[in-house]
C-alpha cells in the first residue's frame, strides 16, 4: 500500500462517519458543539448541518472513484468550506464555536488531503 493511499482511507475512514453524524444528528452536534437558543435549535440552523455532512459524504464518493484529482478538488472545496465558517464566526456570535469548531474539522479534511495526493509514489506505478 503507497503511502497516499493510507492517507486516502484515513481520510475517508474519518469524513464519512463525520458527514453521517452530521446528517442523522444535526440537532446533538448543534447542541453539544453550539450554543443553542432557547428552546430548541431553529429547523433552518439543522438543515444547514444536515446538507454540510450531505457534502461530506458526496465527497467521500467522488475521492473514493475520481483518485487525486478528484481529492485536489476536494482540498479546494474543503478550503472554501472553512472559509465560509470562519467568515460566519465573524459575523454571527451565536453560531461562533460551532462555525469554528467546523471549520477546525474542514480544515483537518485539507492536511490529510494535501498529504495525500504529495504523499510520494511508488516508481512501478508511475505512468
Amino acid at each position: 500500500m503507497r503511502a497516499n493511499d493510507r492517507v486516502s482511507t484515513t481520510t475517508l475512514m474519518l469524513r464519512a462517519p463525520w458527514g453521517a453524524a452530521l446528517v442523522t444528528g444535526p440537532r446533538i452536534l448543534l447542541e453539544k458543539v453550539g450554543k443553542p437558543p432557547q428552546p430548541a435549535q431553529p429547523p433552518a440552523a439543522a438543515r444547514v448541518v444536515g446538507a454540510l455532512g450531505a457534502r461530506h459524504l458526496l465527497q467521500c464518493i467522488f475521492e473514493l472513484v475520481g483518485g487525486d484529482r478528484a481529492v485536489r478538488f476536494g482540498v479546494a472545496v474543503d478550503l472554501l468550506h472553512a472559509a465560509s465558517d470562519i467568515g460566519f464566526a465573524s459575523v454571527d456570535r451565536h453560531w461562533r464555536r460551532a462555525a469554528i469548531t467546523d471549520a477546525v474539522v474542514t480544515l483537518g479534511f485539507v492536511g490529510l488531503g494535501i498529504a495525500g495526493t504529495a504523499a510520494p509514489r511508488s516508481p512501478e506505478f508511475d505512468c
